[in-house]
């Protein structure tokens, strides 16, 4: 890549034009090495791991949730800057124009709950680039917009202009005709008649969905048997394939790698645990720090496929690079049921070191029997 954009830029030089600005889209210590001049994200919605609730198709959460998960992510992301970072920042998000019943919906967006999530944005510009971009001006489809309209009118544009500009208050919105209007819809007579019709129509939110994910970490293991382990007790990964890693070692019962790619995956298949018996998956790693979470994909023999619909998060301690252990539970209910067949954990990025002790799927308590 590097090459290639040598190749580019020399081109650019030969006509008088400046070297490409290239800006990539998601951090890695590999992209300035790369030859890239900064990077940025599209955007963060979501919501931390304390929220109530979860972030998932067919359900919504708060706005307010939404910009407390912005500065969650801001502040991960500017920890460690090794090249200038263009600020991503929200509109909304509600994709039910193109989702249906499926999409994820974030709630309640008003122009103050906007100002606060922008308001706060200021104290994360980076001053090596001085810049912020705004997800998005107009996707509709997807209810990330804050072109002016029916309902708010210019308010969202005023919040931007007051928080990030020395603009006078007094100014003048230039607002097209009711005809101009009209001029630009795409829509037939009969599809224009039809909105008009829901426009009266009721547009309840979709319902919150309480986290059914739980974790608790360094507290004492389960006294359930364990259903199926992997210890590293021997020189091989003990069914497990590693992508997007390399410096790959088994070593004194332990599994350690040198993530190499954007997307590094441990993978076991065939794990044969009916999910139903799983009281908790646990885990014992050591990470570099700055590897804040771990997402979990999973397969069942009904079900193989795997799918952003059968994944979850879970937190890492990222202060310390030690030794930590992690016991995951999930209640069980959408598509976590039935004969589990794979198992998957994606965390870190490129140059990060991860260390494994063990990965162990617990049972439920014996009868009678306190959960821990």
């Amino acid at each position: 890549f590097a090459e290639t954009l040598a190749r580019m830029n020399a081109i650019l030089r030969k006509r008088g034009l400046k070297d490409l600005y290239l800006v990539a889209v998601h951090g890695g210590a590999d992209n300035k090495e790369a030859g890239f001049a900064a990077g940025t994200g599209y955007g963060y919605y979501g919501v931390d791991f304390d929220s109530p609730y979860e972030w998932r198709s067919g359900f919504s959460v708060p706005y307010e949730e939404v910009v407390k998960h912005y500065e969650t992510m801001w502040q991960a992301v500017t920890r460690n800057l090794n090249m200038p970072y263009i600020l991503p920042l929200g509109s909304n998000w509600d994709s039910r124009p193109r989702a249906g019943k499926r999409a994820a919906v974030i709630t309640g967006k008003t122009p103050e709950k906007f100002r606060v999530m922008y308001r706060r944005s200021l104290n994360y510009i980076d001053k090596r680039s001085n810049m912020a971009i705004i997800e998005a001006w107009n996707e509709w489809g997807e209810g990330s917009f804050i072109e002016p309209d029916t309902e708010w009118g210019f308010d969202f544009l005023d919040v931007i202009r007051e928080e990030f500009s020395n603009a006078p208050a007094e100014h003048v919105d230039l607002r097209p005709t009711a005809e101009k209007v009209v001029s630009f819809s795409v829509l037939t007579p009969e599809e224009v008649r039809r909105a008009k019709a829901m426009e009266g129509t009721p547009y309840p939110d979709p319902p919150r969905h309480p986290r059914s994910v739980h974790w608790k970490i360094d507290r004492p293991l389960p006294k359930s048997p364990i259903l199926k382990g992997w210890e590293f007790d021997g020189n091989s990964l003990d069914e497990w394939t590693a992508s997007q890693f390399e410096k790959i070692m088994v070593q004194k019962g332990v599994f350690s790698a040198t993530v190499t790619g954007s997307d590094p995956q441990l993978i076991v298949d065939n794990v044969g645990v009916k999910i139903e018996d799983v009281s908790c998956i646990g885990l014992r790693l050591r990470i570099s720090t700055g590897v804040s979470a771990c997402e979990v994909f999973w397969s069942t023999v009904a079900k193989p496929d795997l799918s952003a619909r059968k994944a979850f998060h879970f937190p890492l301690k990222d202060d310390d690079g030690e030794w930590h252990t992690y016991l995951v539970s999930k209640d069980v209910e959408g598509a976590w049921r039935g004969m589990l067949k794979l198992l998957r954990f994606d965390f870190g990025a490129p140059g990060d070191r991860i260390d494994v002790d063990w990965i162990r799927l617990y049972g439920l308590p014996p009868s009678g029997a306190k959960a821990q």
